[in-house]
């Protein structure tokens, strides 16, 4: 249960990491957002490789993509279209752009959502890029979020599906150590969304690395679950993939889609089609050509990823309270959506512990499993002792045995008056609870006297702060009988009777 500073009103939304922060009382997770979309339903993302060739000598090839995109957005559910470079093959010359800009407009006209990213032959003197799809073009599309710079070679997009939040990243063709910075500081603000990450060039297509450099810098952020790019190919290749690991340990998918080489032999026009399904942690991917309606079934071509679309963000718990009725402390929670959730795991520590607290499980309340409508719960920790003041957590557990821990908080409780009470259980064999009350700080003592008066054990000889206390008596060595035990707190004294029943 990392919990979310930002978070979506329904049922698979991811949060951006736990909450750290001691809170007296509650805690209550900031803004909550609506979306109108089906919990856990399957959605696609598309990516357009390197589009050079077609722009050039094939534009009916590259309308029949973005057409196919368009005619299959409500069926696919695509949510979002992302270029991973080389829209054209020569940056300054003018009716290949108008081919680019006449397919992607498409896009437009179907009202598909889209980014785009420069490849090395969009760049350079006298390009044409920034005229056709510079700032100007998307700065009034409501998902694009913004550039760096003063041209859109570096741009960021924020969309959502199924419940989940994301960010995709488009960088230029080898992008510089402070572009690199600007979209490390991306990931970093919006630790709520899933990270996405295009630039041209990343894999060579033999699945070693033409660009690390990239990945090395942006691999510490837990979010980053997916690097995209082009520009590598071969006659009769154009994917290839890794699988690299994040500072975390988590996995990043890294894959290349570059088809452009199909286009010399007439078999060009191919897509890469990545369906998300929540429902099974799964990413598939799938290559298909619109314009000759065939797919290349071979791998990495077609394959499937996995990816947990739930974990680490499963609950969202919107309060956590903790208040005193008499000796009990009552925690309350609710929870706004839940996704695998197996329940909670209620744990307590003593503030005198500190510095080294040390956390008791003190409670198991069943979750709800997966519930996209608020849920309360409840707990009650009877006559907690060891101190006045309490430090309370809640262990949220999946279905898949995976974990994560609410925030802290703490309450006081403070007896009105001295008093020693009843031990428990009462006739006992062999141990008993002695619990007493302290309104303030005292010098403790606390002995165990037969019937004849004499002391047969010394319990508790210590300087006491304010609170409850627990003392366990162990009378293994101890004959049947009845015993008396006196509790002294400064100028109070109290005596009560226990029975030892072997």
């Amino acid at each position: 249960m990392q919990f979310a500073k930002l978070f979506i009103d329904y049922l698979n939304k991811p949060l951006e990491g736990k909450l750290k922060n001691l809170c007296p009382l509650s805690f209550i997770l900031m803004t909550v957002l609506s979306i109108s979309v089906k919990a856990q339903e399957d959605f696609t993302l598309i990516l357009l490789p390197d589009t050079q060739y077609e722009s050039r000598w094939y534009s009916v090839a590259f309308n029949s993509q973005t057409q196919w995109i368009v005619d299959n957005k409500s069926t696919q559910n695509i949510v979002f279209v992302t270029h991973v470079g080389d829209i054209v093959d020569r940056a300054n010359n003018n009716s290949e752009y108008t081919n680019a800009d006449a397919a992607m407009d498409k896009l437009d006209a179907g009202n598909v959502d889209y980014s785009v990213g420069p490849g090395n032959h969009d760049m350079g003197d006298g390009s044409l890029y920034e005229t056709y799809f510079g700032v100007a073009r998307f700065a009034g599309k409501s998902l694009y979020a913004g550039n760096y710079g003063g041209n859109n070679y570096n741009n960021y997009s924020l969309f959502s599906a199924s419940g989940m939040d994301f960010i995709l990243i488009n960088l230029q063709y080898h992008p510089t150590e402070e572009m690199l910075d600007w979209a490390d500081g991306l990931l970093k603000a919006n630790l709520n969304r899933r990270g996405i990450v295009e630039s041209h060039e990343i894999l060579k297509i033999d699945d070693t690395w033409f660009s690390e450099y990239i990945y090395l810098a942006l691999r510490d952020n837990p979010n980053l679950f997916l690097m995209v790019c082009g520009h590598d190919w071969t006659l009769d290749d154009g994917a290839a993939y890794l699988a690299e690991l994040g500072d975390d340990g988590h996995t990043i998918h890294i894959m290349l889609a570059d088809y452009q080489g199909f286009d010399l032999l007439g078999n060009g026009g191919y897509l890469r089609i990545l369906r998300f399904s929540p429902a099974n942690d799964k990413i598939y991917a799938t290559t298909y050509s619109p314009y000759i309606d065939k797919y290349i079934t071979s791998y990495p071509d077609h394959m499937e990823m996995t990816y947990d679309m739930t974990f680490p963000f499963p609950v969202e718990l919107t309060s956590f309270n903790a208040k005193a009725e008499g000796q009990n402390v009552i925690l309350i929670w609710q929870t706004v959506t839940e996704v695998k959730n197996y329940g909670f795991e209620v744990e307590r520590a003593s503030s005198m512990t500190s510095p080294s607290q040390v956390w008791e499980k003190i409670g198991f309340v069943s979750g709800n499993g997966n519930s996209n409508s608020p849920k309360d719960y409840s707990f009650t920790d009877k006559n907690p002792s060891g101190g006045s003041k309490f430090i309370y957590r809640l262990k949220q557990i999946d279905n898949n045995g995976k974990f994560e821990y609410s925030n802290e908080v703490e309450i006081e409780l403070v007896p009105n008056e001295f008093n020693l009470f009843q031990n428990y259980p009462n006739p006992f064999n062999p141990a008993t609870n002695i619990k007493f009350a302290l309104p303030k700080a005292a010098k403790v003592t606390l002995l165990v006297y037969n019937l004849l008066g004499e002391k047969v054990a010394a319990l508790l000889n210590e300087d006491k702060e304010a609170g409850f206390y627990d003392v366990q008596f162990n009378a293994s060595n101890f004959s049947t009988g009845v015993y008396i035990f006196r509790l002294t707190a400064g100028d109070f004294v109290q005596t009560k009777k226990m029975t030892l029943m072997k």
